[in-house]
C-alpha cells in the first residue's frame, strides 16, 4: 500500500454549487456574510476496480461535506458528475442520514435568477440538484454515486478517463476562510497498469496551468492520498482528472526495468540555501514509465549526498517510435553550509552527478571554489564542462577592472610626471 501526500495552494471543494434559495445572500468582507453556509473540510473517497470481464473500470465516489449554517433557511445545490454516472449509475444523496431527492440538469439557477453551466477540463457536464428546506445549525451532506466506464485501445493499452469535477470553487456561493479536503484514491486488482492524476483547469476558464503525477500499479490493493488546502477566501479552479492505462491482456507483454537515453541535471539556482533543480530523461520512444522518489539527504565523511531516485520500466509491447523527454521539479532546503554532491540514481544506480558548494545566505556573489559557479546570491556550484573558470580573474568582467585600474594608474603617473616637469621649468 502506498501513500501519496501533496499539498496545493487551491481549494478541492465539495463540487458543490449552492444557492440560496429562499432568501438573499451577499458576500462582503469580515465579519462572516449572514446568511451563509460554511465548510472548512471536505472527505472525497475514490474507488477503482476493474469489471469481471475487464472490459469496463467500476468507479464508486463517496463525498463527505459538514456544513456549519449560519441563518440559511434553505438552499439548493448542485454536483456536477460524469455523463457515465448521470445516464447508467447509481446515485444516493443524504442530508444527516436522511435521504434527499434530486434530478439531473444541464444548467443551474443562481437565487439572483442567472443561469449558469458547468464546463470542466473534459467539456460540460451534467448535475445533480437537490433542495434543502428548514437546516439545521450544523448539518452533513453525504453524496455517493458509481458507473462504468469504457476504454479505447492506444498502443496496446486500454485507456480509460474520467473525472471528479472540483473547479466549483468559481461559482461557489457559500463561505470558508480555508477549506481542506482529503482525497482517497484506492485501486483494486489493477497492477500493472499505469494511473495518471491531473489537475486540470476547465476549458471555459481562464488557463491556470495543471499539475500532474503519474503511478505504476505493482499491488493488488494500493491507496494513494491528496491533501488539498484552499487559499485565503478563494475557491476551487482546476478539476481532477483520472486516467488509467491497462495493458491489453494474452499477449505476453509486461514492464520491465530499463535505462533512458540520458538523465541531466538543469536549471540549478540556490536562494536562501534552498536548492531547485530539473532532473530530464530522454526516453527512446513512448513505451517507457519514469517513477520519480523523494530525494534523500545523506552524508558521508565530508560530503554530503543529495540523492534522488527514480525507476525506469520499459513496455515490451508495442508503442509510438518516437523520443520522449520526461522532467520533473525538486526543491531541496534549505541546506547547512557545506559541500554536496547531487546524484540521481536509476533503478539504484547512479545515472548522473553534480557538484554543488552552500556557503551560507549573506554571500553577494558565488562562492570561488575548484568549481563553476551556476547562482546568484549564494555559493552554487557545478562542474565545469569546459571554457575559463568563472571564478578566475580570467573571466571577462574581471579582465575589464584590471584593464581600467591599470588605464587609472597610467594616467596618475603621466600626471605627476607632468606636474613635475612643470615645476622645474
Amino acid at each position: 500500500m502506498r501513500y501519496l501526500k501533496t499539498l496545493l495552494s487551491i481549494t478541492l471543494i465539495i463540487a458543490l454549487i449552492t444557492s440560496l434559495a429562499l432568501m438573499g445572500y451577499a458576500v462582503k468582507s469580515n465579519p462572516i456574510p449572514v446568511p451563509t453556509l460554511i465548510l472548512t473540510e471536505e472527505h472525497i473517497d475514490i474507488k477503482i476496480k476493474p469489471s469481471s470481464n475487464g472490459e469496463y473500470l467500476i468507479v464508486s465516489v463517496g463525498g463527505t461535506y459538514p456544513f456549519k449554517n449560519l441563518e440559511v433557511k434553505g438552499v439548493t445545490m448542485y454536483f456536477p458528475i460524469p455523463k457515465e454516472a448521470a445516464e447508467e449509475g447509481n446515485i444516493s444523496v443524504t442530508i444527516d442520514d436522511k435521504e434527499v431527492s434530486w434530478e439531473i440538469v444541464w444548467e443551474g439557477t443562481y437565487e439572483d435568477s442567472k443561469k449558469f453551466e458547468y464546463y470542466s477540463a473534459l467539456g460540460k457536464l451534467p448535475m445533480v440538484k437537490w433542495v434543502l428546506k428548514d437546516l439545521p445549525d450544523e448539518f452533513t451532506i453525504y453524496f455517493n454515486y458509481s458507473y462504468a466506464i469504457s476504454a479505447r485501445e492506444v498502443n496496446g493499452f486500454k485507456e480509460f478517463m474520467t473525472i471528479y469535477a472540483m473547479a466549483t470553487g468559481r461559482l461557489l456561493r457559500t463561505y470558508s476562510k480555508t477549506c481542506t479536503a482529503y482525497v482517497t484514491i484506492k485501486l483494486l486488482n489493477l497492477s500493472g497498469s499505469i494511473l495518471n492524476v491531473t489537475l486540470a483547469t476547465p476549458r471555459a476558464a481562464a488557463p491556470e496551468g495543471s499539475t500532474s503525477f503519474e503511478h505504476l500499479i505493482k499491488g493488488d490493493v494500493e491507496e494513494l492520498k491528496l491533501v488539498e488546502v484552499s487559499s485565503l477566501f478563494k475557491g476551487l479552479s482546476r478539476d481532477l482528472v483520472i486516467k488509467l492505462m491497462m495493458p491489453m491482456e494474452s499477449q505476453g507483454y509486461e514492464w520491465v526495468k530499463s535505462r533512458p537515453m540520458s538523465i541531466d541535471i538543469k536549471d540549478l539556482t540556490l536562494v536562501n540555501n534552498t536548492l531547485k533543480l530539473r532532473i530530464e530523461a530522454v526516453l527512446r520512444h513512448a513505451g517507457f514509465k519514469v517513477v520519480w522518489g523523494d530525494y534523500e539527504v545523506r552524508s558521508e565523511e565530508s560530503v554530503t549526498f543529495i540523492n534522488i531516485p527514480i525507476e525506469v520500466f520499459e513496455w515490451t509491447g508495442p508503442s509510438a517510435q518516437v523520443i520522449i523527454t520526461k522532467v520533473k521539479d525538486y526543491t531541496i532546503g534549505p541546506l547547512p553550509v557545506g559541500k554536496y554532491v547531487v546524484q540521481v540514481l536509476v533503478n539504484d544506480e547512479v545515472a548522473k552527478q553534480v557538484k554543488i558548494q552552500v556557503e551560507g545566505c549573506g554571500s553577494e556573489s558565488p562562492a570561488h571554489t575548484e568549481t563553476t559557479s551556476v547562482t546568484n546570491t549564494t555559493g552554487l556550484t557545478e562542474t565545469p564542462t569546459g571554457g575559463p573558470n568563472e571564478g578566475s580573474l580570467l573571466r571577462p568582467s574581471n579582465l575589464i577592472v584590471i584593464a581600467l585600474a591599470i588605464a587609472t594608474a597610467l594616467a596618475v603617473t603621466v600626471g605627476a610626471l607632468v606636474l613635475r616637469r612643470g615645476g622645474a621649468t
